[in-house]
């Protein structure tokens, strides 16, 4: 399955295998996962996860129950399951909103080990208890240029205007920019 999300590794953990072991292991039908990976671009930045399973019996219902519970999770639009045999399926009921915020702060509120800001995580900090269930945070990442905040949502307008009051009344907020990766 191809996540249309640039999810970290760690993240497609959290978000996504977790889940199916945990589905696969109250079901009992022998499926399992088989493993996963991270598209990455030509600059090498992810743009897609990869999620590897293994079913026993891939019939139509079991596809539907997979994909169902990966909906669930927040899958976004464009996201797609591929067998050998059948047709590419896609799927996704979210779109995906990157915030990216700027490498903008002095250094001493900087982590040693990577380039965010403590006041990037304040802010991330925030997200879950704003979100009232219209978005979820499934993953980030910082680099030398800043913090990116990837924001999944069936609604991504809705999302923006629960965000945008949140990031301009904080520190980090100054000279933010978001961009919708997947409508």
């Amino acid at each position: 399955m191809r996540l249309n999300l640039p999810l970290q590794p760690m993240h497609r953990g959290d978000w996504y295998e977790d889940a199916l072991i945990r589905r696969f292991k109250e079901q009992r039908r022998g499926n399992r996962m088989t493993g996963g990976g991270t598209e990455l671009d030509a600059d090498r930045r992810i743009v897609a996860a990869v999620v590897d399973v293994a079913l026993a019996d891939p019939v139509d219902d079991e596809l539907d129950d997979l994909i169902d519970l990966l909906v669930e999770q927040c899958a976004p639009r464009g996201s797609s399951l591929s067998m050998l045999g059948r047709a590419k399926v896609e799927f996704g009921e979210c779109g995906v909103l990157a915030l990216h915020l700027p490498a903008a702060a002095p250094p001493d509120v900087r982590y040693e080990h990577v380039p965010c800001t403590y006041a990037a995580m304040d802010f991330m900090e925030q997200l879950p208890d704003a979100a009232d269930g219209v978005f979820v945070v499934q993953t980030w990442w910082s680099d030398a240029d800043g913090t990116t905040v990837y924001i999944s949502a069936p609604d991504l307008e809705r999302a923006r205007a629960i965000v945008e009051p949140l990031i301009a009344a904080h520190p980090v907020g100054a000279g933010h920019a978001f961009e919708v990766l997947v409508p």
